[in-house]
């Protein structure tokens, strides 16, 4: 699986990590600093939601967020928050 998160302080994203992750942005940078030391990379990053679909749409086990206006048959929605 290849994660792919939006890049800073878009809505989205801090609506994602919060309701989906139950972290606050603080928390969530802690705990990549603590897996970085153990070899773990974060997500990928976008810069836009519009980037994540084209990246979901045509790399094989990635997945990602969108606003579910988004959804159509190119891409699958497993969750909805």
């Amino acid at each position: 699986m290849i994660p792919v998160n939006l890049v800073g302080q878009d809505e989205l994203r801090s609506k994602f990590e919060s309701s989906v992750l139950g972290m606050d942005r603080n928390r969530l940078n802690a705990y990549w600093i603590k897996q970085h030391f153990q070899g773990v990379t974060p997500p990928l990053t976008q810069p836009s939601v519009e980037s994540i679909k084209v990246f979901v749409q045509n790399v094989e086990g990635a997945i990602g967020y969108v606003p579910s206006s988004m959804v159509d048959n190119t891409v699958k929605a497993v969750y909805e928050f």
